[in-house]
């Protein structure tokens, strides 16, 4: 192991800002150099400072809940903005690639009606707050940022005061290749008493949540 890819083991598990983590990384890198110029081996360093997720693990104990809320809005946009990108890519896909209509039935991996239901699941589990429910139907890496904390500041950002749900919409589905993988993509409207959001999501090919988009 090279003294960079240890310094990256142990930054990659802390949970925190960047530029805090940005700090944290000079001050190991530095450590870890110090003791390479005394004549240490990697191997040597680090059975002296502790497995990657040993040290990583405390730091996160004794980091302060506004560096943990940094990274955890980090951790939603980070699932939210490649959500973005693959949905604008399906616009694009859908108006000069396949006909106007816009659904998946001739797909030969999705079920338009699957889809539907998917869809209005998602939103339900999200409006009653649902996060282990949502947990089961999703990926692992949406599964790290689906908790109160993520999604009402995910929330916030759009309305402080939605209201209840009022109505859904008509869910309008796609399908989208991207790198040889298969996507569903779902798009429906949701009337609240105070607010019209608009959600997208989108599910690998075993229909697991793998993106998800409010506006």
């Amino acid at each position: 192991m090279t003294a960079k890819k240890y310094v990256n083991a142990i930054v990659g598990k802390i949970q925190c800002g960047a530029d805090k983590k940005q700090e944290i990384r000079k001050q190991l890198t530095a450590e870890v150099n110090a003791g390479l110029r005394k004549g240490e081996s990697m191997d040597e360093i680090v059975r002296r400072m502790g497995p990657a997720k040993e040290i990583a693990a405390g730091y996160n104990e004794n980091m302060d809940e506004q560096d943990k809320k940094r990274y955890r809005r980090h951790r939603i946009f980070a699932v939210i903005i490649p959500t973005v990108i693959i949905v604008a890519s399906m616009a694009y896909y859908m108006i000069f690639q396949v006909p106007r209509r816009g659904d998946i039935e001739n797909s030969k991996y999705f079920d338009k009606a699957e889809v539907e239901n998917a869809v209005m699941e998602v939103v339900e589990l999200l409006d009653a707050e649902d996060y282990e429910g949502l947990k089961a139907i999703s990926v692992d890496e949406m599964g790290e940022v689906l908790n109160a904390e993520t999604m009402d500041d995910a929330k916030e950002g759009i309305s402080k005061d939605w209201g209840k749900r009022k109505q859904f919409g008509k869910v309008y589905t796609g399908e989208l290749v991207k790198g040889g993988s298969h996507y569903a993509v779902g798009e429906m409207a949701v009337t609240y008493e105070n607010i019209s959001v608009t959600y997208t999501f989108s599910y690998n090919q075993d229909m697991e949540l793998a993106g998800l988009y409010m506006k």
